[in-house]
């Protein structure tokens, strides 16, 4: 059995954790080792971009893990911004858990005991309204994590990124990461504690404008 890889790497089905980078080079390196762990331990692992091309990820993988092989295999899939499956007018929480269930369910299903997902919000933060509908799908994201053996991984650029907003990301991911290092976190909410905070009137302000997607600066 390997020797779990640190930071990212040591990830364990079961949990939904973030992690907070500041430039694209820290982003590349955050989702490698999950990636790479998880190709290492038999894991399906399924990862998706904001750029136009996820061959830098791809490219970025150890030569000994063959990653086009294992894309070839299934083990490996890998999407970039093209490779999109939603509009903010198709948004519904409920459909987005059914379809990261679906790859969840096809990966058991290939034969692999356990599964790794990991996006960028510069991916799947144009799929999305305006509001605080993401964080609501974040929060919700722990029950899909728990309810089986899969791990999901969500990265989120500092530098595009309101104060409010990321404290909304740290109530609802269990632990966060600063690349490869991961910070304490006391103000996770659980998705019923978080429900419930965000059924009072003062928590109901819109958030739209609290997460600018914009391109990184590639540093």
């Amino acid at each position: 059995m390997s020797i779990p890889a640190p930071g990212t790497g040591a990830i364990s089905a079961g949990e939904h954790v973030c992690a907070l980078y500041t430039n694209h080079a820290q982003r590349i390196d955050t989702m490698l080792p999950y990636v790479s762990e998880g190709l290492r331990s038999g894991s399906k692992c399924i990862a998706f971009v904001g750029d136009p091309t996820p061959s830098e990820l791809v490219d970025g993988l150890d030569a000994d893990l063959d990653p086009r092989g294992r894309i070839s295999s299934g083990q490996l899939e890998v999407g970039g911004a093209d490779d999109t499956f939603f509009t903010p007018d198709e948004f519904d929480i409920d459909k987005m858990l059914a379809f990261w269930q679906a790859r969840i369910d096809q990966g058991a299903a290939a034969g692999f005991d356990t599964v790794r997902l990991t996006a960028d919000a510069a991916w799947w933060g144009s799929q999305l309204p305006a509001g605080d509908a993401l964080i609501r799908y974040e929060s919700e994201l722990n029950r899909l994590a728990g309810g089986g053996p899969q791990s999901i991984l969500c990265l989120y650029d500092l530098s595009s990124a309101s104060g409010s907003f990321v404290l909304d990301i740290l109530k609802v991911h269990p632990r966060v990461f600063l690349g490869v290092l991961e910070m304490p976190n006391p103000y996770y909410l659980t998705p019923d504690e978080f429900l419930a905070m965000r059924s009072t009137p003062a928590a109901n302000d819109s958030r739209g404008n609290a997460l600018k997607l914009v391109p990184d600066q590639r540093t």
